[in-house]
């Protein structure tokens, strides 16, 4: 009798097949999990992005009222998407700080707080503004303008000597 081996012909052995699909895992799970870091980071980096750029419009809204003559010193405003808390302060610098011999400096500080991955974050921009009393800018001006007005006035015109007469 003859044996026939044609059952051996038509595909593969089933530990063949297994470990094609281990070497297929093990070259493939490396680049998955890299993309799956990298689309992570992308997104954290995202609402990071979207967070900063609301705090820096709060303070962009700030600076626009202070422009038109209202007065801030304090603000706070909440976001929902992304879930964020911002505030907005005006006040004296530090007394610690070594700008503070300079009149009339203010420092404005926004401030960002959200949550993510179970942890808090949070920006913070710091400005220096230099705010000079209104009433003292107007008695300058007034009075550069009334030292010039009494510089003109007390200008003498050159007066013209008679040219002296001489012996012929």
């Amino acid at each position: 009798m003859e044996r026939s081996n044609t059952h051996n012909m038509h595909g593969f052995s089933f530990i063949e097949v297994i470990l094609a699909i281990a070497m297929l895992g093990a070259v493939v799970t490396p680049v998955l999990m890299v993309q799956y870091n990298v689309l992570g980071f992308l997104t954290r980096s995202s609402d990071k992005i979207r967070s900063i750029f609301l705090v820096d419009a709060l303070y962009s809204w700030a600076v626009l009222e202070e422009k038109k003559g209202e007065s801030i010193k304090k603000l706070e405003k909440n976001y929902t998407d992304p879930t964020l808390k911002t505030s907005y302060e005006v006040g004296e610098l530090p007394e610690k700080s070594p700008l503070k011999n300079m009149k009339h400096l203010l420092v404005a500080r926004v401030n960002g707080t959200w949550q993510r991955g179970g942890g808090t974050q949070s920006q913070q921009e710091i400005s220096f503004l230099f705010n000079p009393p209104q009433e003292k800018k107007d008695e300058e001006k007034g009075g550069a303008e009334k030292e010039k007005a009494e510089s003109t006035k007390t200008k003498a015109e050159p007066t013209k000597e008679p040219a002296a007469k001489g012996n012929r």
